[in-house]
């Protein structure tokens, strides 16, 4: 098959890590991949082959955060000229955002290809609409407020990321559904020495350590109160984070005088946000029982599978359910208190946080590996495609 993929995030962010680790094994899989993603450098067109995926970055004279957003003009344009190119089987766009969903609604139409949407976040007032400040909710919020379900109802089928957002499109719209979950790159992301790795990073090689990595700011003030929590249960925790230091977090340590308990080795790369992971003792992933939650699925999981170590958070929606299920962690009630305390439970007991964390590999290798959710999604293509034709 030759495969479109439309993303609005830059190379190696956000929803472009899904799409990409998707896209590589289709490839493995013999098919034809071309990936249009948001321009991560300024006024600069780009082309690059990433594990077999060509990958086109378009020209864009907006500042990073507008080129990056899916609404700007110059990557709209440039993507429509893009897609005039190529011929192409399929057309998966990932997320409803006007630079992803005009130029895939309209080729797709043109060319009678089927037109597919991957639903990964909800993006209106129940969602991440309702989290913005005050401005953007009443901009950007609405916009993807009312083109969210509007674009959807176009599509030829979906993909979705959580059976939340599987069973809201059972309820609103008529085109096949499938499940792609949060994968994982245990191919990229292995488990490494404990010991090797806080020697890399210069931290102690005998201090509790709890690691978290990621951008999102959900959950920040509940994550500040539980690491605080942690902090007085279990003296001598460190706490690691790789990505986005937030302000709640540095707050919250700082009137604690914990402040020197709080790292941040800021944003790094994949090889060395590995070595990071395999530095900790537990992996933290607050996510408490909230709609924004409850419709999104963090990116992170698979990682943290992957790098076998055992994963405390919370017991909201599919991510709960599979740390409990599969017994790779621990998830627990929305308090601080509940936190805290599971993650002082496995620094207590080395065997127990051992065994979650080859449970936790050995599932990143089988039914949650990319490379198997990718077969998966060839055969919907290959479904669709029929259905269509």
């Amino acid at each position: 098959m030759r495969i479109v993929m439309l993303v609005h995030n830059p190379p190696h962010c956000g929803t472009f890590l899904r799409a990409h680790a998707l896209a590589r094994h289709l490839v493995d899989r013999g098919n034809r991949v071309t990936l249009l993603s948001g321009p991560a450098n300024w006024a600069r067109r780009r082309k690059a082959v990433l594990d077999g995926v060509t990958v086109l970055e378009s020209f864009d004279l907006l500042p990073r955060r507008a080129r990056e957003s899916g609404f700007s003009p110059f990557d709209l344009i440039a993507r429509t000229r893009r897609l005039s190119e190529d011929a192409c089987d399929l057309i998966h766009c990932f997320d409803h955002r006007p630079a992803v969903s005009f130029p895939g609604l309209f080729f797709a139409h043109r060319r009678r290809v089927p037109c597919i949407f991957d639903w990964g976040d909800l993006w209106g007032r129940e969602g991440i609409a309702g989290e913005r400040g005050r401005l953007t909710r009443i901009s950007v919020g609405l916009a993807d407020d009312w083109l969210e379900e509007k674009v959807l109802r176009r599509a030829d089928a979906l993909t979705v990321i959580n059976t939340a957002l599987r069973d809201r499109a059972g309820t609103r719209f008529s085109c096949p559904v499938h499940l792609v979950p949060v994968g994982a790159n245990s191919d990229a992301i292995k488990p490494l020495s404990k010991l090797e790795s806080r020697r890399r990073f210069g931290l102690p090689e005998d201090a509790p350590i709890a690691l978290h990595t990621g951008l999102a700011p959900y959950d920040a003030e509940y994550f500040a109160e539980s690491f605080v929590r942690l902090a007085r249960l279990h003296p001598g925790t460190l706490l690691v984070l790789t990505g986005h230091t937030y302000p709640a977090l540095k707050k919250a340590a700082a009137q604690a005088g914990l402040s020197r308990q709080l790292i941040s080795l800021g944003m790094i790369d994949l090889e060395a946000r590995t070595a990071a992971l395999a530095a900790a003792d537990i992996l933290l992933l607050p996510y408490t029982n909230r709609s924004v939650n409850r419709f999104r699925y963090p990116n992170k999981l698979g990682d943290y599978l992957a790098a076998g170590r055992p994963i405390v958070t919370n017991r909201t929606g599919d991510l709960g359910e599979l740390v409990a299920e599969e017994g790779v962690g621990l998830a627990v009630e929305d308090t601080a208190e509940s936190f805290a305390g599971a993650a002082k439970r496995l620094f207590d007991d080395e065997e127990l946080a051992n065994e979650m964390g080859r449970r936790g590999r050995a599932l990143a290798e089988s039914k949650l590996d990319w490379r198997y959710l990718a077969a998966g999604l060839e055969r919907f293509y290959q479904e669709t495609l029929a259905r269509f034709h």
